[in-house]
């Protein structure tokens, strides 16, 4: 609950702990709405749980079937950031596209 109220009074940091708290299925904060605006401030500048947690929310459709900003976008700043995790999820949605080059290039 701090985090969650550190979050929402604009604490990167604690948005940034909860959203790997979040990754990590300790839960979900009560007032997620408010906090995606932060979690996509912090994704962008340098957070790669918080890409994380936004991609994992695009696929499951929290933000409809024409997300903003889609999965792979949120993955590939994760990734090219150094996030294991981002590139395993960047070329499992390569071969699912039938692009085994590209699948290839994010597993080297």
């Amino acid at each position: 609950h701090a985090l969650e109220t550190g979050a929402l009074r604009g604490d990167k940091s604690a948005a940034g702990r909860l959203a790997r708290a979040q990754m990590d299925r300790v839960g979900t904060p009560e007032n997620l709405d408010a906090l995606i605006p932060l979690y996509q401030e912090i994704a962008t500048e340098s957070s790669n749980s918080a890409a994380l947690l936004l991609a994992d929310l695009t696929e499951k459709g929290r933000f409809g079937r024409h997300p903003a900003t889609p999965a792979t976008a949120w993955y590939a700043l994760a990734a090219e950031r150094g996030s294991q995790r981002a590139m395993r999820q960047l070329a499992i949605a390569a071969v699912s596209a039938g692009n085994d080059k590209e699948a290839l290039a994010w597993i080297k």
